[in-house]
């Protein structure tokens, strides 16, 4: 099986495809690269919180609040709000604060343990001059107020506790006989014992049921509230007496007003005159976790390039806007956050809720000589390094393509031109040496210094060689002819001397061997001499116009009279067969293909001679059964002195040269002769192919 063929333009291509192994190394070093500034950006963030906690170590006292304490009640944050609350019942106005709301429960008496108790969120915020909170109450009964019952206990009402003038805890209730606006009101004790509901016109609320409960906005003056208050939520159910209670103060009607813990203003200040860069946010939290100060934004200017688009199946592009889950976080529960506050540096890699960025926090711990007050939080994207890396990214793609495309360029310049070099030679080789092995042209020689080069003037050298070989072999015919007349002369005048003479019947015998040697001899000289003329004289031939078809009548009619005993059948086309070339020629074309046909044909067996017209050429046919042609011999027979006939083979001496004068002939009529076997295998066919205008 012959192997598949790889040209050395295949080859090259092949290392053109070895080339993209450039692009593909370059991309895992930016890979690593990558891997790298992010380790750096984590470094980066954790030395930025360990030398801000240095620097806030002096100002432990702003860490503090005046709930921390074993027994303290738990200080409840109030978030800085950016617009005014509208007080409707809904929660719209609240979205991004309620999912840091505090959850407070209650729990159920013992003579009321069949009830579920009662629990709310609430979310605290300021705007301007006024607190805002909302409740989100879950509660699957409603008992609202009436004028004759405005006591806690006998309906569901809000009780806002906060410190009185004289910094006693004094409480405001909020309740409704329908849902919409509500007025809060105290309850105050007289001389009597009686009670007395005064309405609190300054504290407002609105009241909204919902799907689980109910739902209450209500707006307080700062100025009446000081640094502290309270929630209690009274649930009532009308299949039970009394009400159960949820408080933010704990249980106990003694408990104090929680405490409001507020961003600070001289932390806010310190942390902000940093100069954070941008992309940058650092928290300062307490050691409860609750944001103190915070300052700075995640969301970072990305730069696009024309041509970013090409790469974005590579590389996303860092996107600015995604999102930030603790824009308005009160509380950091991060497992970094965790092990700051347990005195210990660390940081995490998390992804945006919408999986648009990825965030690396870094917590470090504050301490006041051995007291740990708290936690410095800094964050950032990645969306920088993306910017770096798409940006290195691109750079390497654009420049690989501009050095894959001068390669390939290149490279195809040269192997265009490798290939047409040794299509050249090997196309000049094909036609220096003809199919019968005559060196008929030559080499250009090549000024190339290159390996080519020196196989061309190789080529070119051994090609020189070789036709002067074949001309010293082409030559040898006229020169043995020439060489051997005179011999023959002397030894053919001695012959017939020596048979004037008288000789005995032995020596007539012996002489009668000579002469049939020398007449061989004779013959010998004069087939060459033949076939040496007729190469000489091709330029002299005169060509005229005749019927091929009428040629060919004469010749066969002629054969039958010189080969008697022997069948020879003619096929001719009906129309005329005009042709231009030399009929002397054609008629010593035929007779060298008819001796060759009647020596090996068999002798019971026809011999036919076809002439077709198969357009533009003329086609004779020479057809005898008999013996078949060695396979290795097809082309070789019609070189000058090859002959497959037997040494023993009657008929006299054959020098191989009929067929080769054939082959002589028919170039000279610009045609081709081949010989093969019939299909059949029954003989041998030999085609003469001559244009029928190639001499027109």
């Amino acid at each position: 099986m012959r192997a598949p063929k790889i040209t050395i333009l295949i080859k090259l291509l092949l290392l053109l495809v070895v080339m993209l192994s450039i692009p593909i190394v370059g991309f895992q070093y930016l890979r690593e690269t990558e891997r790298y500034l992010q380790s750096s950006l984590e470094d980066s963030l954790l030395a930025v919180g360990g030398a801000l906690a240095v620097s806030l170590q002096n100002q432990s006292a702003l860490f503090r609040t005046s709930a921390e304490g074993p027994s303290a009640v738990e200080p409840i944050f109030s978030h800085s709000l950016s617009y005014p609350i509208h007080l409707d019942g809904y929660i719209d106005d609240w979205t991004g604060y309620l999912e840091w709301a505090d959850r407070f429960g209650g729990r159920a008496s013992a003579d009321l343990r069949d009830r579920r108790a009662p629990r709310f969120d609430l979310v605290i915020g300021e705007h301007e001059q006024y607190l805002n909170l909302i409740l989100v109450v879950d509660d699957d009964s409603y008992v609202y107020q009436s004028a004759a019952t405005y006591a806690p206990e006998l309906a569901d009402t809000v009780e806002l506790v906060i410190f009185g003038i004289d910094a006693q805890p004094r409480s405001l209730f909020l309740g409704t006989a329908t849902p919409g606006p509500v007025t809060a009101y105290d309850i105050r004790e007289n001389w009597d014992f009686s009670t007395t509901r005064n309405p609190v016109t300054n504290v407002t609320g609105h009241w909204r049921e919902s799907t689980n409960g109910y739902v209450v906005e209500i707006r307080v003056p700062l100025s009446i509230i000081g640094n502290a208050i309270g929630v209690r939520v009274h649930d009532t159910d009308q299949s039970f007496s009394g009400s159960l209670v949820a408080s933010s103060m704990g249980e106990g009607k003694g408990a104090r007003p929680n405490p409001l813990l507020r961003t600070s203003a001289k932390l806010q200040k310190t942390i902000q005159q940093i100069g954070l860069k941008t992309g940058r946010r650092i928290w300062v939290l307490n050691r409860t976790g609750q944001v103190l100060a915070s300052s700075g934004s995640l969301v970072s200017e990305s730069k696009r390039g024309a041509i970013n688009f090409l790469y974005t199946w590579i590389l996303p592009m860092a996107g600015g806007a995604f999102e930030d889950e603790l824009r308005t976080a009160s509380r950091l529960r991060g497992a970094e956050v965790l092990q700051a506050l347990n005195g210990r540096a660390a940081s995490r890699w998390r992804s945006s809720p919408d999986e648009r960025a990825v965030i690396v926090s870094a917590a470090h711990p504050v301490r006041s000589g051995n007291e740990l007050v708290g936690a410095i939080v800094v964050e950032e994207t990645t969306n920088s390094i993306q910017t770096v890396q798409r940006e290195a990214t691109a750079t390497l793609f654009n420049r690989s393509i501009m050095v894959f495309v001068g390669a390939t360029f290149i490279l195809l310049i040269f192997a265009t031109r490798l290939s047409y070099r040794i299509m050249k030679l090997r196309d000049e080789s094909e036609r220096a040496i003809n199919s019968h092995g005559r060196v008929v042209g030559g080499i250009s020689t090549s000024t190339a210094s290159d390996e080519i080069g020196d196989l061309a003037r190789s080529y070119s050298a051994l090609l020189s060689r070789l036709s002067d070989y074949n001309a010293y072999l082409e030559s040898m015919a006229s020169k043995l002819t020439h060489e051997l007349r005179t011999p023959l002369t002397v030894v053919s005048s001695s012959l017939q001397n020596l048979d004037a003479t008288r000789l005995n019947d032995d020596q007539e015998k012996y002489l009668s061997r000579g002469r049939e040697g020398i007449e061989r001899l004779h013959n010998l000289v004069s087939r060459l001499s033949e076939a040496s003329r007729l190469e000489h004289s091709v330029s002299n031939v005169e060509f005229s116009k005749f019927d091929l078809a009428v040629l060919l009548s004469g010749c066969i009619d002629g054969y039958r009279n010189a080969y008697e005993g022997r069948h020879l059948e003619l096929r001719l086309p009906e129309d005329t067969c005009l042709f231009r070339g030399s009929d002397d020629l054609i008629v010593q074309m035929l007779d060298k293909l008819i001796d060759n046909a009647m020596a090996f044909g068999a002798v019971e067996q026809p011999v036919v001679v076809a002439l077709s017209l198969e357009s533009p050429n003329y086609v004779i046919e020479v057809i005898n059964r008999g013996p078949l042609l060695p396979d290795s011999m097809t082309q070789q027979i019609f070189n000058s002195l090859v002959s497959v006939r037997e040494e023993n083979h009657s008929g006299g001496t054959h020098l191989g040269l009929g067929l080769y004068i054939v082959r002589l002939i028919a170039e000279i009529h610009n045609g081709a002769v081949t010989a093969e076997n019939l299909n059949d295998r029954s003989g041998v066919v030999f085609r003469v192919v001559m244009p029928e205008n190639s001499l027109l």
